[in-house]
C-alpha cells in the first residue's frame, strides 16, 4: 500500500476519538481521512436497512453539510441496492454510465458534478449496516486503485470499532441507570418499612397495658423472622449486582469487556433486581398484614404451603450465588405435599444450609459441583435432603457441626452460627430436626425432618382454642 495511505491509517487507528464512543466525531474523522487519502472533495457515511439508505455525515469541499431527510429508497434505485446487498465494494469509475450506479445519474450525480463513485460496506458482527460513499467530482473520471479500495475498507473497519465503543458506552450508561433505579427502589422500600415499623412500635406501646400484649409479642417475633429473610435475600442480591457492576466497569476500562460477559451481567442484574423487588414487596406486605390483624388472632405467619414448590422458590432466590460458584442443583421429588408451616423460618434454614454448602463443601476446584435436593414423605414426616458431592466433613468436625460458634473458617470472617441457628429453628420453632451424614472426601448430606401432623382442620381448631383463651 502507498506510504501516505498507510500513514493516514496509522494515525486514525491511534486516534482516541475512535474509541471515545462519540460516533459523530469518529465518523467525521474517518470521512475527512477518505477525502485526504483519495484526494477527492466529497465523502459521506450512510446507514442501510430494509427501506433504503440514509445519510448521516457528509463532507463536501472541506465543509460538513447539514441536511434533512437525505434518503435513498430501495424502490427508486432497485439495481443499485440489489448489488449493494451482496455486501461487496462498488467501484464505479464512470458512475453516470456504470451498470450499477447509472440510476443516480439524473437525480444525484449530474446535479452534483459527480463523475466517479466508490461505496464500501460498513460491517458489524459480520452484517452490513452502512456504507462509506466516496465521490470524485469533476470532468475527468477516477479509476479506483486496489490500494485505495483497501484503504477505504480499513477505514470502514475502524468505524465498526467506533460503533462497538459507542455500544459499550450505551451499555455503561444503561448499567448506571439500572444501579440508580435499584438504589432508588431500595431506598423507597426502606422508607416504607421504616414508617411501618414506627407505626408498629407505636401500636405496641398503646397495647403495653393490654392483656393481649403477650399474644402481640409472639406475633411481632414471628413477623420479625418473616421480614428478616426477604430483606436478607434483597441485600444479598443488591450486593451481588454491585459486585458484578464493579467487574464490568473494570473490564470496560481495560477494554476486555466481551458481549458474553456483558450479557451475563445484564441477565444476572435483571434477576437480582427482580429478587430485590419481590422480597422487599413481600416484607412490605407482611408488615401491612400485621397492622390489619387483631390481637386475638394468634400465629398469623403459619401458612399452608406446598413444601416441594416452596423449596424450589427459595433455591431460585439463591440462584445468583449458585451460578457464581457454578453449583448445579438437581431435584429428586416423588410427589407434592401441602402442609402448614412457617415459610419464613423454613426459608432461613434452607438458605443457611445452601450457603454452608457453597462456602465449605466446594473449597477446591472440581469439574462438577452438584447439590441434589431430595424430598420424600413417610407416614408422619417430610424429609428434605441436601446432598452435595463436595469434600465432605472430617469425623473430628462432624461431632461439633451444630455447636454454636463452631467454624473452620473463622479467619475468613465466619461466625459459626448458621448451622446452629438452623438446628434450633427446626427443633424449637418448626417442631422438626436437622441431621448430617458425611465422609471425608465423599460429600455430605444434611437432612431436614418436618412433622406432617397439621391438617387444615387441626390448624383451625388450634387457632380457635388459643383465641378463646386470650379473649
Amino acid at each position: 500500500m502507498d506510504k501516505s495511505l498507510e500513514t493516514i491509517l496509522f494515525e486514525i487507528s491511534q486516534s482516541p476519538e475512535i474509541d471515545s464512543g462519540d460516533l459523530k466525531t469518529a465518523g467525521s474523522l474517518i470521512i475527512q481521512a477518505c477525502c485526504k487519502g483519495l484526494n477527492i472533495s466529497r465523502t459521506s457515511m450512510w446507514s442501510v436497512d430494509e427501506s433504503g439508505a440514509k445519510c448521516h455525515l457528509l463532507i463536501d469541499n472541506g465543509e460538513f453539510q447539514t441536511f434533512d431527510n437525505f434518503f435513498l429508497s430501495r424502490h427508486a434505485f432497485p439495481i443499485y441496492f440489489q448489488n449493494l446487498d451482496n455486501e461487496r465494494i462498488i467501484a464505479a469509475a464512470d458512475a453516470v454510465n456504470d451498470k450499477i450506479t447509472f440510476e443516480f445519474a439524473e437525480v444525484y450525480l449530474k446535479p452534483r458534478n459527480i463523475a466517479s463513485m466508490l461505496d464500501v460496506p460498513i460491517r458489524r458482527k459480520g452484517k452490513m449496516i452502512g456504507i462509506i460513499c466516496c465521490e470524485h467530482q469533476g470532468q475527468h473520471l477516477k479509476h479506483w486503485q486496489d490500494d485505495e479500495l483497501i484503504f477505504v475498507s480499513t477505514l470502514a473497519e475502524l468505524y465498526g470499532r467506533a460503533i462497538n465503543a459507542h455500544r459499550s458506552l450505551q451499555y455503561e450508561e444503561a448499567l448506571r441507570d439500572l444501579n440508580a433505579e435499584l438504589d432508588s427502589i431500595v431506598k423507597k422500600r426502606t422508607k416504607e418499612l421504616e414508617a411501618t415499623i414506627y407505626e408498629l412500635k407505636q401500636a405496641q406501646e398503646e397495647l403495653a397495658e393490654s392483656k393481649k400484649l403477650a399474644a402481640l409479642g409472639e406475633m411481632v417475633a414471628g413477623i420479625a423472622h418473616e421480614v428478616n429473610t426477604p430483606l436478607g435475600v434483597a441485600i444479598t442480591a443488591a450486593s451481588l449486582c454491585a459486585e458484578k457492576m464493579g467487574a464490568v466497569s473494570t473490564n470496560l476500562e481495560n477494554k476486555t469487556l466481551t458481549k458474553p460477559m456483558l450479557s451475563d451481567f445484564l441477565s444476572d442484574s435483571s434477576d437480582a433486581l427482580k429478587m430485590v423487588l419481590v422480597n422487599l414487596d413481600r416484607s412490605a406486605h407482611l408488615m401491612n398484614d400485621f397492622k390489619n390483624v387483631s390481637a386475638n388472632q394468634i400465629n398469623p405467619t403459619r401458612e399452608k404451603v406446598i413444601i416441594e414448590e416452596y423449596v424450589e422458590q427459595v433455591l431460585n432466590t439463591l440462584s445468583p450465588k449458585l451460578k457464581k460458584h457454578k453449583v448445579q442443583v438437581e431435584y429428586n421429588i416423588a410427589s407434592r405435599h401441602a402442609r402448614y408451616t412457617n415459610p419464613g423460618l423454613l426459608a432461613q434454614v434452607i438458605s443457611n444450609l445452601v450457603n454452608n454448602t457453597i462456602d465449605h463443601a466446594f473449597e477446591t476446584e472440581q469439574s462438577e459441583k452438584k447439590l441434589e435436593v431430595i424430598i420424600e414423605k413417610t407416614k408422619d414426616h417430610i424429609y428434605i435432603h441436601f446432598k452435595d458431592n463436595g469434600k465432605g466433613i472430617s469425623e473430628q468436625h462432624l461431632a461439633h457441626i451444630f455447636d454454636p460458634f463452631f467454624t473452620t473458617k473463622r479467619h475468613e470472617g465466619n461466625t459459626g452460627l448458621g448451622l446452629s441457628i438452623s438446628y434450633n429453628l427446626l427443633k424449637k420453632q418448626l417442631g422438626g430436626s436437622l441431621s448430617v451424614s458425611s465422609t471425608e472426601g465423599g460429600g455430605s448430606q444434611f437432612t431436614m425432618s418436618l412433622p406432617d401432623v397439621f391438617s387444615n382442620n387441626d390448624r383451625k381448631d388450634k387457632v380457635t382454642s388459643e383465641a378463646q383463651i386470650l379473649s
